[in-house]
Parts: structure tokens; C-alpha cells; sequence
């Protein structure tokens, strides 16, 4: 395995929807802080793709080259519906038809022609079905009081079509990624885990994956009958949801989803070492990353993360 077989994103400030200052890649276990020299920090990312893919079997990425922007196309709306009272899913399929490659965990930048607006809105959401040869892939958003971007795209007639860019990210794991796996998260952050999730179903894996769903409100949480009826079908595959401000009558777990880390990560490491993605708001990823790097010793390489702000 060489260099010569990964190919790195182009230098973008939007390659990890994050500051260029704050975030070299959104996989933990490749990250170090970003230089103003971008030739001599894609070599050096290059080396690190490949030792660390040689060593676990976890391709970071395999998207556009740097010499080329990533693939612009057309994608066109073709199902809706509302996963929660402020959450909304999208299918779109790619147009002119196209198998949607991607790995399960990336991106797309969407533009929205948002009346008003001087130029379409760039936006970026991870992708949250499992790559299709059909050419169609889905969106779980978020709508926000006052966004523009989450307002268009909520209210968007089934047959409108739009602009994508992409796929973009290295906050990947492969279908058949052989190590035990803990997936955690909190509201829209499912959606990459998701893809990541299904593409496994698809490759019929045995890998154990226990995802940690939070969120606070019972309402609040996404794709909760699929999740539940993929572990009634999956002895693999556990779901923990958890709900900071449950009802009195709720049955299942409270709090944070960081309280329910350490016992998840324990029962994973009966089969193997475990690797955990972790994806949401800062304050929550940040927080998961410490516990398991600081108090529970997990190493850096076996830690990957994402967030959304």
C-alpha cells in the first residue's frame, strides 16, 4: 500500500466544514493542527492515511483529487416527511441518473436558490442512507428559527431540484470495518452514523455496534422505530437512547449520553478494542472525547469525531 492510493480532498476551508485554524480532519485519529502550507500538510496527511489504514483497515477517504474541485450535479427532491416536529428527511436523486458513491459518513455542500439572497446559500449536510446505485440519498434537517437555508429546505415542493457538490469528509467507517464499534450522538448527529449503520446491514457484517442515541425529549428522537426493529433483527447491533429531560414515565435511559460511555466501551471490549465516532454539537464531542481519552484511556487512533457547529 502506497501513497500513490489515497486520494486527499482538495484544500478547501469547507473540506471539514470547520475553521481551517481549529481542524485538520474530521477523524480524530488523523488529526493535528492545520499550517498555512498546504502542500507540506497533505504529504504529511497522506503518510498518516496510509499507516493508519495499514494498521486498522479504516480508509479515511477517497474523494476528489486536489488538482479538481469535487463533482458538482444536479439532484432533484422525490420523498419527504417529518422524523420529529423540527426534523425533516429528504430523498433526492441524483440527475442526470447516477449511482451516488460515496463512503458512509460523508458530506455534501447543497446550494439553495433562497429568494432574496444575492447568490444560492452554500450548505453542508452529512448524508444519511447508505451509498445506493439508484442514485438517490437522504438529508435529516434540522429546522432553525430564522435559517434560511433549514427554512427553504423544509418547505421545498416534492420535484424541485438543486445544486450538490460533493461527497466531501474523512469522518468515514467502511462497511466491513472489523472492529467492535460505538457509535454515539445527539439529535442530527445520527445522520452519518446512520449511513455508516446501514452500510453495514447491507454488507451483512457480524462487527459489534452499539450506538447511544441522546436527545431531550422522547419526540425528539430520529429513525427510533428503524433502530429498534434493526436490533430486534441484529444480535450484533444495540441501540441505547437516552433523554436528558424525560418524562416521568419514560422506561428507557436518562441523561447525558457521555454518562452511558463507559459501560458501553466495557462491554465492546470483551471481543476486541473498540473505536468509537462520536458526532453532534461541540460541547457534547468534545465532552465524550475527553472522557474517553483522558479517563478512560483510549487511544487517539481509535477516536473519530464530527461536529455540526
Amino acid at each position: 500500500m502506497d501513497a500513490a492510493q489515497f486520494i486527499i480532498p482538495r484544500w478547501d476551508a469547507a473540506v471539514c466544514k470547520q475553521s481551517r485554524a481549529a481542524c485538520a480532519t474530521n477523524g480524530d485519529s488523523l488529526a493535528g493542527p492545520l499550517e498555512n502550507e498546504p502542500s507540506g500538510f497533505l504529504r504529511r496527511q497522506a503518510l498518516r492515511f496510509v499507516a493508519f489504514a495499514t494498521e486498522t483497515r479504516l480508509l479515511a477517504c477517497r474523494t476528489a483529487p486536489m488538482a479538481a474541485p469535487p463533482p458538482r450535479f444536479s439532484a432533484r427532491l422525490v420523498d419527504a416527511d417529518d422524523l420529529t416536529p423540527l426534523v425533516r428527511r429528504l430523498v433526492f436523486v441524483r440527475e442526470p441518473s447516477a449511482p451516488m458513491h460515496f463512503l458512509p459518513g460523508q458530506w455534501l455542500n447543497v446550494f439553495l436558490p433562497v429568494q432574496g439572497a444575492p447568490a444560492p446559500l452554500r450548505r453542508a449536510y452529512s448524508i444519511a442512507s447508505a451509498p445506493r446505485d439508484d442514485g438517490t440519498f437522504e438529508f435529516a434537517i434540522t429546522r432553525v428559527e430564522g435559517g434560511p437555508g433549514s427554512t427553504f429546505l423544509h418547505a421545498m415542493p416534492i420535484g424541485t431540484c438543486v445544486e450538490a457538490e460533493g461527497p466531501q469528509g474523512f469522518f468515514t467507517r467502511l462497511a466491513d470495518f472489523a472492529s467492535p464499534t460505538l457509535f454515539v450522538a445527539t439529535g442530527t448527529g445520527l445522520t452519518p452514523l446512520r449511513s455508516m449503520l446501514l452500510a453495514a446491514v447491507e454488507a451483512r457484517t457480524s462487527t459489534p455496534i452499539h450506538l447511544i442515541l441522546g436527545a431531550r425529549h422522547e419526540s425528539d428522537l430520529l429513525y427510533r422505530a428503524e433502530l429498534e426493529a434493526l436490533a430486534s433483527a441484529h444480535p450484533w447491533f444495540r441501540v441505547t437512547f437516552t433523554l436528558s429531560q424525560g418524562a416521568p414515565d419514560w422506561a428507557g435511559a436518562r441523561g447525558y449520553v457521555q454518562t452511558h460511555v463507559a459501560g458501553a466501551l466495557a462491554d465492546l471490549s470483551k471481543d476486541a478494542e473498540p473505536h468509537i465516532f462520536v458526532c453532534g454539537l461541540q460541547r457534547m464531542v468534545s465532552a465524550v472525547r475527553d472522557l474517553v481519552r483522558k479517563d478512560l484511556g483510549l487511544p487517539r487512533e481509535r477516536v473519530h469525531g464530527e461536529r455540526f457547529d
